[in-house]
């Protein structure tokens, strides 16, 4: 009882961690990405009875829209409510985490809540409005339901529906289907479970069945035809796995800088982990919910690499979910390999460690770097694929700058500006906007306007003081 006591004690102290580490400066932190924007508009739409059934492209849904949109009917639209649903189901994934684990050992299962709620990967998907932020709350959910054999067609049919977040949570029900018929050929499954999992079977056709319908496909609809680059694109994705679980590229992803040394615990402890694992396997001693995680960790991160054309860093999601869970599993199995007199203290150390490397890492190429630049300008590689920060730069401070002006016409070819600029006229109303004025033009440093711009009209630079913008004011020429 006092054990018990103790566990749910420090349970809350975690959740009020990862609230803290997921609300704090939600608003502006990071800059708001365009597809972010996108699903803020659909959002906007819902709330005024326009109901979307299809996402942005063939391999997302609507459904993170949906929910998007229920803040929105009780609050003013706001890049904070936007961003509040995957902060709370980010705080949720600490929870969930925590009763999953749970009957296999209490510790490991704090260690688990611990983990969803610090790792850099964790918190920066759950501050971040997109469909995949998603992905860790239903995953474990799904676990658990799976793991104790409960509602089999409910079950089935989240798996099935889940995919209109994304396509790549197709893989999921794959998984589950794959482990029902291997332990079906091994002759593990009582009578009694077949009922279980025909219904869960037809959950996930049911709730698949629209999809089909629908024509959505994985991205770029190009599918296993891209088996000849699997090779090549696994190999790049390995070390970069490694980056974003440590949490370096996501850094520089969101902020554009590494602005403290990202110390590699957590990628030397995971290796640690998975090592731990194959030598527990190989003596027998893990079991069949710890070897399922194995599994689909592998499977995980085979499949996505088989079936999208580039390295994108929100497409480790999946495997990170079942990384994290594989290493407090394997973490909370080191007290019975060491004298008993110490064992004790392994787990307690290891909380500390996790907590005194990653938090001040977090804040300091986190929230101390993007409130100090408010994002820079950089370009990386993800393997052989460009990627930018620009996408994360604070966009409503050129909103707000160019609003100063009387503005007639305020245009970009950019996708990623021209979402979050249509966002913030629709929940910052401007005086100035759409009036008479001027025609303003904005890019990113990296673009070029068009030539025949500086032929047709006379140009003057504005908002100069924002470097992760170019932005243009243009006046008819005085012939």
């Amino acid at each position: 009882m006092k054990a018990t006591k103790q566990a749910h004690w420090i349970l809350i102290g975690i959740l009020l961690l990862a609230g803290f580490l997921r609300l704090y400066a939600l608003e502006t932190l990071p800059g708001l990405h365009a597809d972010e924007a996108w699903f803020g508009l659909r959002a906007m739409e819902i709330t005024e009875g326009v109901l979307p059934f299809n996402g942005m492209n063939r391999y997302t849904g609507p459904l993170f829209a949906y929910l998007a949109a229920l803040p929105f009917l009780f609050f003013h639209p706001s890049i904070f409510w936007l961003r509040f649903v995957p902060a709370l189901f980010g705080i949720l994934t600490v929870v969930l985490s925590y009763l999953l684990l749970k009957p296999y050992n209490r510790q490991g299962a704090l260690l688990s809540s611990l983990l969803f709620a610090i790792l850099p990967w964790s918190i920066i998907h759950n501050r971040t409005a997109w469909e995949v932020s998603l992905f860790p709350f239903f995953l474990i959910l799904l676990l658990y339901l799976y793991d104790r054999k409960k509602y089999p067609f409910l079950q089935g049919l989240l798996l099935g529906f889940l995919t209109y977040t994304h396509i790549l949570f197709a893989i999921v029900p794959l998984f589950l289907i794959a482990h029902i018929l291997w332990k079906q050929k091994q002759q593990c499954i009582a009578k009694s479970n077949r009922t279980y999992n025909g219904l869960l079977l037809l959950g996930i056709l049911v709730g698949y069945a629209p999809r089909i319908i629908l024509g959505l496909s994985f991205p770029e609809g190009k599918g296993p035809g891209l088996l000849v680059e699997f090779i090549p694109r696994f190999i790049a994705a390995v070390p970069v796995f490694f980056s974003q679980f440590n949490g370096a590229v996501l850094f520089l992803r969101a902020t554009g800088e590494i602005a403290s040394w990202v110390i590699p615990l957590n990628a030397i402890l995971l290796l640690l982990a998975f090592s731990l694992f194959a030598w527990r396997w190989w003596k027998g001693k893990t079991g069949s919910f710890e070897n399922m995680l194995a599994a689909f960790f592998l499977a995980s991160f085979v499949f996505i690499f088989i079936f999208v054309s580039r390295i994108s860093l929100r497409y480790f999601i999946i495997p990170n979910t079942f990384a994290t869970l594989l290493l407090a599993c394997n973490m909370a199995a080191l007290p019975s390999m060491v004298p008993k007199q110490h064992s004790k203290y392994i787990l307690q150390g290891l909380c500390i460690l996790f907590l005194l490397v990653n938090l001040p890492i977090f804040w300091l190429n986190y929230f101390d770097a993007f409130q100090k630049t408010g994002g820079k300008f950089t370009i990386f590689q993800l393997g052989k694929d460009t990627e930018s920060s620009a996408h994360f730069a604070r966009s409503d401070l050129l909103y707000d700058c160019i609003t100063e002006y009387p503005i007639k016409t305020l245009s970009t070819e950019d996708y990623f500006l021209g979402e979050p600029m249509t966002f913030y006229k629709k929940i910052m109303p401007r005086e100035k906007v759409e009036g008479k004025g001027k025609i303003f033009m904005v890019a990113y440093p990296d673009k070029e306007f068009d030539p025949v711009m500086y032929e047709k009209y006379q140009v003057t630079e504005v908002c100069t003081e924002l470097t992760n913008f170019k932005a243009v004011m243009l006046d008819e020429k005085v012939s």
